[in-house]
């Protein structure tokens, strides 16, 4: 619909350009990851990449960078390279982990997911185990989002995250406020029997 043609004699028109976005859309990045990650250890890749190693987080928390003045100035889709194979795929999205090599290099980018795993686990033990935790809740659903886009990018780019964390955790708070006072409201006599109260 895109292309906005459709010729039944020439369908190859057609599902070539499709299967090169399927391509492009859904498995690019792993591929285009995998070629930066030849290149960054010294094997041949298809593309030459920029060496912008060791930039400590401005890839990785450029919203947080971007809003203490101190942030790196990024082209338009973040990367200037495009991950490309022939015919097959191109895209521009490299996963999260192109920003964390260049961020902390291979080692160091071991030793973040390290780190950042045990955080993860601190918040998700603090959820399950604490009442109110309405704070570790809301970094808990931010954390969340990180590990379910990092095969796309990385969402501390964008400070919509933090954001997002602080009105979710306002929520929850102000959810908590209101569900007290209105239990407050509706309290039982003391003249009424249990019994009573369940049947109605």
């Amino acid at each position: 619909s895109r292309l906005g043609e459709f010729d039944p004699d020439n369908l190859g028109a057609i599902t070539d350009p499709l299967l090169f976005s399927i391509a492009s859309y859904t498995m690019g990045q792993i591929y285009a990851f995998a070629d930066f990650f030849s290149f960054t250890i010294g094997h041949p890749s298809a593309t030459s990449f920029k060496n912008e190693f060791y930039s400590y987080g401005a890839y990785t928390f450029a919203s947080i960078f971007d809003m203490l003045g101190i942030g790196k100035e990024f082209p338009p889709g973040m990367y200037e390279e495009s991950g490309w194979y022939r015919d097959v795929f191109e895209t521009n999205i490299f996963t999260f982990f192109r920003g964390l090599i260049y961020d902390f290099g291979v080692v160091g980018s071991l030793l973040f997911i390290f780190v950042f795993g045990i955080f993860a686990h601190a918040v998700t033990l603090r959820v399950l185990t604490k009442t109110r935790a309405w704070f570790a809740l809301a970094t808990f659903l931010a954390v969340l989002v990180f590990i379910f886009m990092g095969y796309l990018f990385s969402v501390f780019v964008a400070r919509y995250v933090f954001l997002t964390a602080a009105v979710t955790w306002l929520l929850f708070n102000l959810n908590a406020r209101l569900y007290r006072t209105r239990k407050r409201r509706i309290s039982v006599p003391q003249n009424v029997v249990p019994e009573q109260v369940a049947a109605s």
